[in-house]
């Protein structure tokens, strides 16, 4: 063998190339994006902005259909659309429990209307009032029904989830789930696990629901990990890191009480078999 990794069987190739095949690059803002996100239907696209900026336009067109240039005080680090198509929820890295003068600022987060780009609601974390650091990151809906929303949230370098109600916009439930600042996070599409990547490069994978932790790996990567998605199915999901590695970690499914009684009786019946035959 000589070392060379086989052809993948995906093909990635470009909507729009140059009379040389290069990529056609369309300036869409004058600072980087860091984070984008697509409608269910993929027909609309929203980007976050470095300088706190959501612009939201048509795909593949990328013509704008509006833009938020005073969303956020800071660099937008994560955004997702409704499972409806009407909202926009996004998080940046300002303050999350700042107020401003009029006693409510823009908010570490906050839920826009996708018909005329407006805020509909600023949101913050309110029970670190006094915290020194505290900033939400990521943004996610749960399915269609489910009328929920996950945030990321970094609190004097813990890692919290935060599962919102989106019929008020409050908190639901809250959970620390890690002792780092979150640095990437993930909903499953069936909404069942919830995936956290750290500064630190560990993995926790959580319930959407309970915000249990139910596996923590620890050797995945060697520093922040800056990307996550699962598959179609829920059962993996890919991570990726600024050490330049990309890994899949199994999420498993856990048995609950019937599946532990019958895997307890099964280690009775081989402790059973191997006693019977070293007695015989």
């Amino acid at each position: 063998a000589d070392g060379s990794l086989p052809p993948s069987p995906i093909t990635l190739t470009p909507s729009r190339v140059d009379d040389y095949g290069a990529a056609l690059r369309v300036a869409l803002a004058d600072v980087d994006i860091k984070s984008a996100a697509f409608t269910a239907g993929g027909n609309t696209l929203a980007l976050g902005l470095a300088d706190g900026s959501v612009r939201v336009v048509a795909w593949p067109s990328l013509k704008m259909k509006f833009t938020t240039l005073d969303a956020h005080a800071d660099a937008v680090t994560g955004l997702a659309f409704s499972p409806d198509g009407r909202f926009i929820l996004t998080t940046s890295a300002e303050a999350a429990n700042a107020r401003g003068e009029d006693g409510n600022g823009k908010g570490g987060a906050a839920v826009w209307s996708t018909q005329s780009g407006e805020r509909v609601r600023a949101l913050r974390w309110t029970r670190a009032p006094n915290a020194r650091r505290c900033a939400f990151r990521f943004a996610g809906f749960g399915p269609e029904g489910t009328n929920v929303a996950y945030t990321g949230l970094n609190v004097d370098g813990d890692g919290h989830v935060v599962i919102w109600d989106t019929d008020t916009w409050t908190i639901r439930s809250a959970r620390r789930v890690c002792r780092d600042p979150i640095s990437a996070m993930a909903l499953s599409p069936d909404g069942a696990s919830v995936a956290v990547g750290t500064s630190e490069g560990h993995l926790h994978l959580a319930s959407a629901e309970t915000l249990r932790v139910t596996k923590t790996d620890k050797s995945s990567h060697m520093i922040f990990v800056t990307t996550m998605a699962f598959n179609t199915d829920g059962t993996c999901v890919l991570s990726g890191s600024a050490d330049a590695s990309a890994c899949v970690t199994r999420v498993g499914r856990r048995g609950g009480v019937l599946g532990g009684i019958c895997f307890y009786f099964f280690l009775l019946a081989l402790l059973g078999a191997w006693t019977y035959g070293y007695v015989k």
